[in-house]
């Protein structure tokens, strides 16, 4: 990681550019907003720009942006959605594409998922599942030692254990024995690491698709 890497990845990296762009805080709330918030993967064109509009009077957004048409007046809500939507489209922050009837539609591209999540990540959670994390962190590690032991007694040894220590709860549980459960600091962890895998998996088949759409146009894919 050298001066010139960072530099020329300041000036190339898309999750770079969409950071440093003027209206990235505008951009990138309204994304959320428009897209997250409301569990919604694809949009049209006439909807996002109605919702841009709606989201701009609501900010009473007034910001001069030097890269939109200069004679789009401030208080022109409704064209500076479009010109926005436009401009977003054509840097690579937002995906367009037609649909059958010929209807722009739009998708967040993966590099703008890959943002969000950062900066999502970034907030500070009101809850930390230290006894969670480290109940996980045991189970990953010991799974990952039986799976790596191919001593077939030592394996059998370790199956015995477990299947002791199922009948060992079914009999309590039937001897009246209130089963355990977790409390709700491990059930919000759960939730946060559940739900934070969901959003990468869906930036990763964003990315899939894309490459795949730019192998089809005759571009090389990102590796």
């Amino acid at each position: 990681m050298t001066f010139e890497d960072l530099s020329l990845k300041f000036k190339t990296a898309r999750p770079l550019v969409i950071l440093r762009a003027k209206s990235a805080p505008l951009m990138l709330s309204f994304f959320y907003k428009a897209f997250r918030e409301g569990h919604i993967t694809t949009i049209t064109n006439t909807e996002l720009r109605n919702k841009l509009e709606g989201y701009l009077e609501d900010l009473e957004y007034e910001e001069k942006d030097e890269e939109l048409d200069a004679t789009t007046f401030f208080d022109d809500y409704s064209l500076k959605s479009e010109q926005y939507i436009e401009k977003w489209s054509n840097a690579g922050f937002l995906r367009k594409y037609p649909n059958d009837e010929g209807e722009d539609l739009h998708e967040l591209t993966s590099d703008t998922q890959k943002v969000i999540k950062w900066i999502d990540d970034l907030e500070q959670r009101e809850f930390i599942g230290t006894t969670s994390r480290f109940r996980d962190i045991f189970f990953k590690l010991q799974n990952m030692l039986e799976l790596g032991n191919e001593n077939l007694e030592q394996r059998l040894e370790e199956l015995e254990k477990k299947k002791w220590e199922i009948e060992n709860e079914i009999n309590l549980l039937k001897l009246g024995k209130r089963p355990s459960v977790s409390d709700d600091v491990e059930i919000k962890e759960q939730f946060y690491e559940l739900n934070k895998m969901a959003r990468e998996l869906l930036s990763d088949f964003t990315e899939v698709e894309q490459n795949f759409e730019q192998i089809r146009k005759g571009h090389p894919a990102k590796i």
